[in-house]
């Protein structure tokens, strides 16, 4: 099943809700999380935190790639965003495209993952460039954010996951 056009933005944030409960207790992970479908999001899927009393994480979303994706991948670009949200309440903090897929890869499986980046890659139309890195990680102290919100991947490097040891191929 896909998310199509055609359903209301509540449906869709509704949807991605179930998937966000879903992954959060099996990562056993508490946290605030707001979801927003936005027109355009130039890292498809992103998470940053909010601020004030309550605090959490926000997953924003672009509402073409949302539309794009079927229910696993959807499952596996949450579970990524949800890995930076695990690596970002438990020290050290530190914020890498490789952790939060290992963090995803606990309960998505590595195919889930390659179609979600070759999803990723279709749509932002660069090959090997890395989901969102925000998550509150300064892009400076952030070894996977250095530079532009999606981070060119060296062509040699492309369907190998360079960020995931566990999405490289067997030797």
């Amino acid at each position: 099943m896909t998310f199509p056009a055609a359903a209301s933005s509540s449906d869709a944030i509704s949807r991605v809700k179930e998937i966000v409960r879903n992954l959060c207790g099996r990562l056993q992970l508490d946290a605030n999380i707001e979801i927003r479908i936005d027109e355009n999001n130039d890292r498809m899927v992103s998470t940053e935190p909010l601020a004030g009393p309550g605090r959490g994480y926000q997953i924003s979303l672009d509402r073409r790639f949302l539309e794009s994706l079927n229910d696993e991948e959807m499952t596996g670009a949450i579970a990524h965003e949800l890995g930076h949200v695990w690596i970002f309440t438990h020290h050290p903090y530190l914020q890498t495209e490789e952790g939060a897929n290992e963090i995803a890869m606990r309960v998505v499986t590595r195919d889930t993952m390659k179609q979600v980046y070759s999803r990723l890659w279709a749509r932002t139309g660069v090959p090997g460039t890395s989901m969102s890195c925000s998550a509150g990680v300064p892009a400076e102290r952030s070894k996977s954010c250095r530079g532009s919100a999606l981070r060119k991947i060296p062509e040699s490097h492309i369907g190998v996951f360079p960020y995931c040891p566990g999405l490289r191929p067997a030797p």
